[in-house]
């Protein structure tokens, strides 16, 4: 739906409120689902994911001169970054409050709720994302002159730690949705309750990514029937206005097919996931546990893996 969706906002609006965004890019679905629900008339001008010194509209740079995405102009005046959109449409007061009116403390629980999300599960996700996944059964290492490494004690071993550290990374995510999932409403379906709300709009692009391609490529427990963890993701992925903003799956195995099957060394340097470089970015800041001499050389590689920048920071 998100490509039929893109296309009914393509001309300019009254509110003069111009969305710049790419229709796979997680954190741009943040803003886009928060216009969906606020019912805010909004122009939508998609951007695709090349090098930023790239063409950009010159009605986007006038006001973001860097070219990041996702942006919003509002007349003369621009704002980027996710999280501070997001603020900025709840203080501009346009249709549907996402953060609950006159609640100090439950705003204050949102906003603490959504600093777990940025800094405990994307982290963590993209961890278990870029992590190559183990070599097939019976396939034997490689070794630096091509050839292959002899004895199938080693291709078990290889494998074992991949094994290992698939484990640990998948524990460390759901750990961290756990987490999360206690300090939401005990009856649900969303984080507060009956309606959809701001940590719900933060986290959606990650719950969407987490069937489609996490249970996918790495193999990501999905949600047990019956669980409040299950509840909140059914509630997601049937609010119409989080569908307007989702495409079909197999356009998700297109964006991220490379990255899946060959994490952070993924061979198509042509077509990266969107945010490749927030997630290299973050996940080598945070490490895991996997050691610094392991995750450094995510920024190391960049060049190799990554020669044209494609990609910019997103977030």
């Amino acid at each position: 739906m998100a490509f039929f969706t893109a296309r009914s906002h393509a001309a300019p609006v009254p509110t003069k409120i111009t969305f710049f965004a790419n229709s796979f890019c997680p954190f741009a679905q943040r803003i886009w689902i928060a216009l969906e629900i606020k019912g805010v008339p909004y122009q939508m001008v998609e951007i695709m994911p090349t090098p930023v010194d790239s063409y950009r509209p010159p009605e986007m740079l006038e006001v973001n001169p860097e070219g990041n995405i996702p942006c919003i102009r509002h007349g003369n005046w621009g704002v980027w970054e996710s999280g501070v959109v997001l603020e900025y449409l709840e203080d501009l007061a346009m249709g549907h409050s996402l953060l609950p009116l006159g609640n100090p403390q439950l705003r204050a629980h949102c906003r603490l709720w959504t600093d777990h999300i940025n800094r405990k599960i994307l982290p963590s996700f993209y961890s278990l994302l870029l992590t190559p996944p183990p070599s097939p059964s019976g396939e034997q290492p490689m070794g630096l002159d091509g050839m292959q490494v002899d004895g199938d004690a080693h291709a078990q071993v290889t494998n074992a730690a991949s094994a290992a550290q698939h484990s640990m990374l998948v524990a460390t995510l759901q750990k961290n949705i756990t987490s999360l999932v206690n300090a939401s409403h005990a009856t649900g379906p969303f984080f507060l309750g009956n309606e959809i709300g701001f940590v719900d709009v933060v986290f959606a692009p990650w719950i969407i990514r987490l069937s489609r391609v996490l249970s996918y490529y790495r193999n990501f427990p999905r949600p047990e029937v019956g669980t409040r963890w299950r509840q909140w993701v059914d509630a997601i992925e049937a609010d119409d206005r989080v569908r307007r903003t989702v495409s079909d799956e197999n356009s998700y195995h297109g964006v991220y097919r490379g990255v899946g099957e060959d994490g952070w060394c993924a061979k198509d340097v042509h077509k990266p996931i969107v945010e490749i470089q927030y997630a290299r970015k973050v996940v080598a800041q945070e490490g895991f546990g996997l050691g610094g001499d392991v995750w450094g050389r995510l920024s190391e590689e960049e060049a190799v893996h990554n020669p044209d920048g494609v990609g910019q920071t997103l977030s």
